[in-house]
């Protein structure tokens, strides 16, 4: 209810210029659109699945964040098809960074009881990787999380999905 209140409000702040790209000096919807993203993955699993909100926003601060970090702190092979100058460093980041959370996560947080099997973790974050170098304008914000729950929810159907604390196989 909370950040369902707060998407119009981040709206007008993002169209009132309120949050700008330093570098580029466009405005900038990323902050609405993890909003946006946070609120659709609640209210549609929040209840009955919490791991499909888990890991797709677990994704999304952590690998995006960094990938971010490295990316413009350390990026030096830029991609010719980025628009917005997005390096190899950093999607080597966004992929390690997915991998480990994917594969690892239900072993450090007792109350997650759905792991992933690790080969399934890697598939997964070498998809979400290229997702994110292809993303254009903040769209990753929408397209990564959105694709991580699709993905966990084959998971479950496939059965990739650990249920418990176990080590997932390889």
């Amino acid at each position: 209810l909370i950040i369902g209140i707060a998407i119009p409000l981040l709206a007008a702040a993002v169209l009132l210029g309120f949050f700008k790209d330093d570098v580029t000096g466009r405005k900038s919807y990323g902050i609405l659109y993890f909003a946006i993203s946070f609120f659709a993955l609640t209210f549609f699993f929040g209840d009955d699945r919490p791991h499909l909100v888990f890991y797709p926003l677990m994704v999304l601060a952590w690998s995006d964040g960094l990938a971010t970090v490295v990316g413009y702190g350390f990026g030096k092979r830029k991609f010719d098809f980025s628009p917005e100058g997005k390096t190899l460093e950093g999607g080597l980041t966004f992929f390690l960074v997915t991998f480990v959370i994917l594969a690892f996560s239900a072993q450090v947080m007792p109350q997650l009881t759905e792991a992933i099997d690790l080969r399934w973790a890697f598939f997964i974050a070498v998809f979400l990787a290229v997702l994110e170098l292809l993303s254009i304008r903040s769209f990753d914000k929408l397209w990564v999380p959105a694709a991580l729950a699709y993905w966990l929810i084959l998971s479950e159907a496939g059965g990739f999905l650990v249920y418990g604390p176990a080590i997932p196989a390889l």
